[in-house]
Formats: C-alpha cells, structure tokens, sequence
C-alpha cells in the first residue's frame, strides 16, 4: 500500500489545484491508500518541509503502507499517463519523480517506509525552504544505493508547476554549520557516524501537536498540526 503525504501552509491556489488531481490519483496509483495533506500552523516559525513530512509519516502509520509519495503541492502531473507511468514503480525503494539535483529528495518522490525508519527520516529542525531534502538523500544513502530517477530538473517530463515566489536563500550562521556537518559526515563519515547522526534528529525525536482534522474529499485528510 502507499500513501501520499504534502507539507503545506498559506497556498490555496495550490491545494485547490491539488485536490482536483486526486480522482486521478485514486484511480491510477494501483495501491494508493490515503492521500494526507499536513498543515503547518500559521506562526512566526519559518516553513518546515520535513518535519511536516516527518509527522505525515507517523499520522499514516496505522494505515500499514509500505511506500511513501512525498509531493510538493506545487508540482503536479500533467495527465493519468504520467500517473500511470510514474507512480506504479512497486519494486523500486526509491524513485525520484521529480526531483532538484542528483543529490537530493525533494520534489516528487517515493521511498520505501522500511528505509525511512531506518533512516529517521527528514531532521526536524530546519525551518526554511531546502536542505532537508538533501539531507534525507544522505541518510538514505546509508541503507540504499539504487535511485531510479525520472526527471531531475530541468528536465520536467509529465509534470506542470505551479506558480510561485522562489524560495531560494543562502545558508548563514547555525543553519551554515548545520549544512556544513551534514556534507562532512556524509564524505567522510563511518557507517557508525553517519547511523549515530541520523538518529539524534528525526521520526524518533520528533513533538507536535494536532490541532485540527479535515476531511477534505474521499480519501483525502488535513492535519493542521503546531511543530
């Protein structure tokens, strides 16, 4: 079974745009169990893309799925080919529908819910746009080799992007380190580095709180949730 997990807060436009892809989801992922869209409060915290993943991740747990779609809300399929095409890769652990660059995981991609435990996941302490992408691809890494990639921009096949402000910025001061020790542990680091890194920050460390629940269509649930 797999699952369908959007980090989200302020796009509208976007969610709209999203929620009328869904029949097609539904009828064209062959094993598509829920689709949850994860809601960040609107505060003063800068946008946190993998810890709403990361609580996507536990929200969807008693589902029992054994794949995970994380899918940017404005980055969408352009018809049920690219649906049927990209989304049915059953066999693979990792695919990169959609991605930045080769040493990332962000965009459109499917991950093996087996190998994000092992990896904890995202790191939940990034509240701004980028990085945690690549980090994931890191840790990964660890546990799996083989990425089957689709599009890696800018190459775009089967998929429409929605407009919006770039999110592009430039890491300074803790965030710079941060970003910093993550490229020398992947580089340089023992398995028994690179293990103890990943697991200090993540699913297994995680605190949110739910604040709300909708249903949005059949199938489909938003959690507003405080991080």
């Amino acid at each position: 079974m797999s699952v369908i997990i959007v980090p989200y807060r302020n796009r509208q436009e976007h969610l709209d745009c999203f929620i009328k892809c869904v029949p097609y989801f539904q009828a064209h992922i062959t094993d598509l169990k829920r689709i949850i869209i994860v809601e960040q409060e609107d505060n003063s915290l800068g946008f946190n893309r993998g810890k709403l993943l990361n609580v996507g991740f536990l929200l969807s747990k008693a589902t029992g799925f054994d794949r995970v779609f994380f899918h940017d809300i404005d980055w969408l399929p352009n018809s049920t080919d690219t649906i049927q095409r990209y989304y049915n890769f059953l066999d693979k652990p990792i695919v990169r529908l959609l991605c930045p660059h080769e040493s990332c995981l962000g965009g459109v991609v499917q991950v093996s819910a087996h190998i994000l435990e092992k990896c904890n996941a995202f790191p939940n302490t990034i509240y701004r746009w980028g990085m945690e992408d690549r980090v994931l691809f890191y840790r990964t890494q660890v546990f799996e080799k083989n990425i089957h990639n689709v599009n890696i921009l800018p190459q775009t096949t089967g998929f429409q992007a929605l407009h919006h402000e770039s999110n592009s910025w430039t890491y300074s001061g803790d965030l710079k380190k941060y970003s910093d020790n993550e490229d020398e542990i992947h580089q340089n680091g023992t398995c028994d580095e690179k293990t103890t890194n990943m697991m200090c920050n993540g699913l297994s460390t995680i605190d949110y709180t739910v604040l709300k629940t909708d249903r949005l269509c059949e199938g489909v649930v938003k959690f507003t949730v405080s991080i």
